[in-house]
């Protein structure tokens, strides 16, 4: 949809950092998700759309079929 993310979740990795495609706000904090969403929302309308946009080549950079399928294949040593 490319738009900006609001991303809560306790993990490893945070993509949505990486990809500085929205906001990482800590999880099992409901204040948090509402201040994070209040923050997206008063952002320049440009400012979210490049977020979006950002967000968007992250993943189709990453996690298309065919770029999981090469992941895969070169995972395996490069056979089918």
């Amino acid at each position: 949809a490319a738009v900006p993310v609001l991303h809560s979740v306790e993990a490893g990795n945070d993509p949505v950092a990486e990809a500085g495609c929205g906001l990482t706000v800590p999880p099992e904090s409901p204040q948090a998700v509402a201040e994070g969403l209040r923050h997206l929302a008063a952002l320049p309308a440009a400012e979210r759309r490049a977020m979006g946009a950002r967000g968007r080549a992250f993943v189709e950079a990453r996690h298309t079929y065919p770029v999981l399928a090469r992941r895969f294949l070169d995972a395996c040593g490069g056979r089918p």
